[in-house]
């Protein structure tokens, strides 16, 4: 059997951001920090709006600062070299399993089994009993 070669680890890549139009990036950027930084302006524009925050050149760190260091913390590495998000998405998956799977337990929760037995003599063993 011959094995078929797979291509995921294409898939796997790592994609970056270099520039944007002519304005060349100090770091390369990861699609997912780009992603989460732009969300977090979202956020900090949405609350910027009802606390009456307007942008000026005295209030423009509260747009950037923030989100900068919200995209900075997502790519750090919590614990076991896993991101916050599959951190988390790792503890979210063991609070919702059934705790059953983990103490390998009866999902019925019997309290008791009812064991019989029978014992089988051979036909030799038989006739030489009184």
């Amino acid at each position: 059997m011959i094995p078929l070669p797979t291509y995921t680890s294409v898939f796997r890549l790592r994609r970056r951001l270099y520039a944007v139009y002519d304005w060349e990036l100090p770091v390369p950027v990861g699609l997912f920090e780009t992603g989460v930084f732009v969300a977090a302006a979202g956020l900090f524009a949405l609350i910027a709006r009802v606390l009456g925050v307007e942008f000026g050149p005295g209030t423009a760190w509260f747009y950037v600062v923030p989100p900068l260091f919200i995209a900075y913390l997502a790519r750090q590495p919590v614990a076991d070299a896993k991101q916050p998000l599959d951190w988390a998405g790792s503890h979210a998956r063991y609070l919702l399993e059934p705790r059953t799977v983990h103490r390998l337990a009866d999902a019925r929760g019997r309290s008791a089994v009812a064991v019989t037995a029978e014992v089988w003599l051979e036909r030799a063993h038989r006739e030489q009993r009184p």
